[in-house]
């Protein structure tokens, strides 16, 4: 019952969960002290601050059922616990004498992690002044402060004592517990976002981003004589047409499941990404050239001969491998001349050209090099 009350103040919220559990300690350590003292005889005045912190408590948890309650409430209970409740607890139960300090270590603990900035700074200051004052009055004018005898102070102190210790430890380990929880969820956050800046949203590809920045990656790598590099430049043959006849629901789903499809076969072989409109580039895995031109025909053959919701449609690329270009821009260039001729040539092909062994095999590339 202990643990489903806790979880009920459970949030994303670090110090909202903080301020929950102090207010949690606060009742529950109210009603341990008052049976204590009631089982001890001590007279009433005694477990009058109990009584009060029981109630405050109580209704401060029910009102900060709704979250936007808490700030006000937090405030409100370190000003009644540093400037209320330490200073009343001083005059009436012996001073210094008491546990009453290490109440006020407690209290500082949770001031500093439930505020921030300038309110700390000042709330401490001033928390750490009454502090002192009490200190000076107590040794100036003891007859100031409720005089307790030796015997009920050292059962106050084996009463006491163990309640402290178990609050700190228990205060401690969750505040622990919560920023753990927290910072995981943090990281899952910062993942998920950077898997979305990193991902087109349709396709659920790599967006030209990602894909150009694991190309420059790869284009380094093969410029150093680490790896092969083979890209293939693709689009989708009359995607117009078929936005225009069946409709932009349509054409979105043509572009997804043909993603799904290209990368269910290239499988561990490739990286796509979402180049631009219905364009999409794919790089090659470090395999020969001639493994390229596998994956490019059988990519070319197998989205041809399906049909998405009843929609025929083709592709048409342009695969190059690395020779010496000075950066990916020639590279893709290459892709997007060897696809401008795919379609030239009457579209569903990928044209397909090493340019170590010829050079010359495409007349638009000679033309282009001369102007």
């Amino acid at each position: 019952k202990i643990r489903g009350i806790i979880k009920k103040y459970e949030t994303n919220d670090l110090e909202y969960n903080i301020m929950s559990l102090v207010l949690l300690s606060m009742g529950g350590m109210s009603i341990f002290s008052i049976i204590i003292n009631t089982i001890i005889g001590y007279p009433f005045i005694v477990s009058i601050k109990w009584v009060f912190l029981l109630v405050y408590s109580v209704f401060s948890l029910i009102a900060v059922l709704k979250k936007s309650r808490m700030k006000w409430i937090k405030y409100a209970t370190l000003i009644l616990l540093c400037f209320v409740l330490i200073p009343f607890t001083w005059f009436t139960t012996g001073g210094s004498e008491n546990v009453t300090l290490l109440y006020s270590t407690i209290l500082l603990v949770v001031v500093s992690v439930v505020l921030r900035g300038t309110q700390k700074v000042i709330l401490v200051t001033l928390f750490i002044v009454e502090i002192e004052v009490l200190l000076l009055l107590e040794h100036f004018s003891p007859s100031m402060f409720s005089t307790v005898g030796r015997q009920t102070l050292f059962i106050d102190s084996m009463i006491q004592l163990p309640i402290i210790i178990v609050i700190i430890s228990y205060l401690v380990s969750k505040v622990i517990r919560m920023y753990k929880k927290q910072q995981h969820m943090i990281k899952l956050y910062n993942k998920r976002l950077a898997k979305i800046s990193l991902t087109d949203e349709l396709s659920k590809v790599h967006n030209r981003r990602s894909i150009l920045t694991i190309l420059e990656e790869n284009f380094q790598k093969a410029k150093e004589g680490k790896q092969e590099l083979q890209i293939l430049l693709i689009d989708i043959d009359n995607f117009k047409e078929i936005n225009d006849k069946y409709g932009h629901q349509a054409g979105d789903n043509v572009i997804s499941s043909m993603c799904q499809e290209i990368r269910s076969i290239i499988y561990r072989e490739g990286i796509i990404g979402r180049y631009g409109g219905d364009e999409f580039l794919i790089i090659f895995n470090d395999i020969s050239f001639d493994q390229a031109k596998v994956y490019a025909d059988k990519l070319q053959q197998t989205i041809s001969s399906r049909k998405i919701e009843g929609i025929s449609f083709s592709i048409s690329g342009g695969l190059v491998n690395y020779e010496n270009e000075n950066d990916i821009k020639q590279l893709i260039y290459k892709a997007d001349i060897l696809l401008f001729e795919a379609k030239k040539m009457g579209k569903n092909m990928i044209r397909i050209i090493d340019y170590s062994t010829n050079p010359k095999q495409l007349s638009i590339l000679e033309k282009t090099s001369e102007k």
